[in-house]
């Protein structure tokens, strides 16, 4: 729903211009938004297996040069064997989303939650903390409620 718009946005931005400036990268740029978001809602099943398959690509790779890496600096750093294995548990999530890609999909879709649950967490407690902190003019913060 946002690449749509966005897209629209865009579009009517590149209309609403005034002057001689070039108006073609805002058509393309609102168009392919467009696009995208169509296909988005469209497809969804599509859509998602599409990312599930750039993220597993993306895993793999990024596993293999964390290996290789891992490798390279064995004589060069301490404690390269843990870049290692977080390549190779890259590399064995990549398969798995691969070899399982139903799997895989509810595995980013519990990922995500507990990320997002896990991160506000932590910003509350930042929050929290930061609230506690002395002003720097010296004075205690106070919340605008107060």
């Amino acid at each position: 729903m946002f690449a749509l718009i966005s897209g629209a946005a865009t579009l009517f931005s590149a209309f609403a211009r005034d002057g001689h400036e070039p108006r073609w990268i805002l058509l393309l740029e609102g168009g392919v938004s467009c696009i995208a978001g169509a296909v988005v809602l469209l497809y969804p099943r599509f859509t998602a297996l599409l990312f599930l398959y750039v993220l597993a690509g993306w895993a793999i790779l990024s596993g293999l040069v964390q290996v290789i890496a891992a490798y390279r600096l064995r004589r060069e750093i301490r404690g390269e064997f843990w870049l290692g294995f977080a390549g190779v548990l890259s590399l064995l999530f990549g398969v798995m989303l691969v070899l399982r890609p139903g799997a895989g999909a509810l595995t980013v879709v519990w990922l995500i939650a507990c990320f997002a649950v896990m991160y506000g967490v932590v910003l509350i407690a930042w929050g929290l903390h930061l609230k506690g902190l002395p002003a720097t003019d010296g004075q205690e913060v106070s919340s605008p409620a107060q």
